[in-house]
């Protein structure tokens, strides 16, 4: 479900669940099939929806002045 954002349209928030998905497994007879396109090298992410547990996302970047450096950007969900 999508939530629609103040003059940005409508957005998805997904979080990365850090668990690997569809990934080559070698000598297995399913996912060690060389060539095939299901199951690749690397495994893809698996991400999961928090679009509607979420109430709130502030995301700080960038510089307030042109004489200010750059540092990292933050996100609060």
């Amino acid at each position: 479900m999508s939530t629609a954002v103040v003059q940005s349209g409508d957005y998805t928030l997904e979080i990365d669940t850090g668990a690997p998905v569809r990934g080559f497994r070698l000598d297995d007879t399913v996912r060690g099939v060389l060539d095939g396109t299901t199951f690749v090298l690397d495994g893809v992410t698996d991400f999961a929806d928090v679009t509607d547990g979420t109430r709130s996302i502030r995301i700080r970047r960038g510089r307030r002045d042109i004489s200010d450096q750059f540092g990292a950007g933050t996100m609060t969900i």
